[in-house]
């Protein structure tokens, strides 16, 4: 994809670096994401909807969202630290578990963060 941007290394961690390939894109984030979501959909229309979520991301914006967060809340070390453990073989089982993860919490989550703010809501007009 043309908006396709990489997750850059570290600085002194170039394309050169033996761990470059740690690195997911955030289009291969999104596609985990987005298939382990798909699994709560009826398996006629996983396919379309994996295509869709896919082509209407925005994926620099993506991007963009991910990196100035990351940098904002981050220092330098421990970006390079959080790169080194997710290059590690821990850390990359645990990225392989993510996607199930957030598919399973994601769905409860929002349903909890609705029913809490209709519940606020109602007790804030009283």
């Amino acid at each position: 994809m043309e908006n396709e941007k990489e997750i850059k290394p570290p600085a002194g961690k170039g394309a050169d670096h033996p761990q470059d390939k740690r690195y997911s894109s955030p289009r291969d984030m999104l596609i985990d994401l987005v298939e382990k979501m798909s699994a709560q959909i009826p398996k006629e229309k996983q396919k379309t909807f994996n295509d869709l979520m896919i082509k209407n991301m925005d994926l620099d914006r993506l991007s963009l969202i991910i990196r100035d967060s990351m940098v904002k809340h981050f220092t330098a070390e421990e970006l390079s630290a959080l790169a080194d453990f997710y290059g590690s073989p821990v850390g990359k089982s645990a990225m392989s578990k993510f996607g199930n993860y957030m598919a399973e919490a994601m769905p409860q989550l929002q349903s909890l963060m609705i029913e809490s703010a209709q519940k606020t809501q109602n007790q804030m007009k009283k």
